[in-house]
């Protein structure tokens, strides 16, 4: 009785397909807006703009699709960009810093999650001119920042 419940709930309660990405700030207290660019060939970027504004212009095609916690995970990537001071921003740290806030704030929490998130990192391809390890080292990497505090 209990499962059947649980099941009408599931089709009776809507669920958001894109949630709001996680508030943004720099590292100067700064807002940054989050902008969508359907036709950006990458999952997001971190830009400032002529005016100084910082953004992130993310792709929904490419981030609508995943679980929300993974979308929330490339936003607080992205975000980290902005909000690290430039003497600590790198890949590496914006991984760290990512999967830190998602967790701190409860998104990401059962192993289940964390496993998800670590393979489809690891499937992802190294780039040595942005500095981001290749796949593997990748999720190792942010399997280490995740079980610290």
């Amino acid at each position: 009785m209990k499962k059947m419940a649980l099941m009408s709930l599931l089709f009776v309660t809507p669920i958001p397909v894109l949630a709001q990405p996680l508030p943004c700030s720099s590292f100067t207290g700064i807002p940054v807006p989050y902008i969508p660019n359907p036709a950006l060939n990458n999952v997001g970027v971190a830009h400032t703009m002529q005016n100084g504004q910082p953004v992130i212009v993310m792709n929904p095609n490419v981030v609508g699709p995943l679980p929300e916690f993974v979308r929330q995970f490339w936003y607080a990537h992205e975000c980290a960009h902005h909000a690290l001071h430039p003497m600590h921003n790198s890949e590496m740290n914006a991984d760290c810093y990512a999967i830190k806030a998602i967790r701190n704030i409860g998104l990401i929490s059962n192993p289940q999650q964390v496993g998800f998130l670590l393979n489809y990192i690891s499937t992802l391809p190294g780039n040595i001119m942005t500095g981001h390890l290749p796949g593997p080292a990748r999720a190792q990497n942010m399997y280490a920042c995740f079980a610290t505090p």
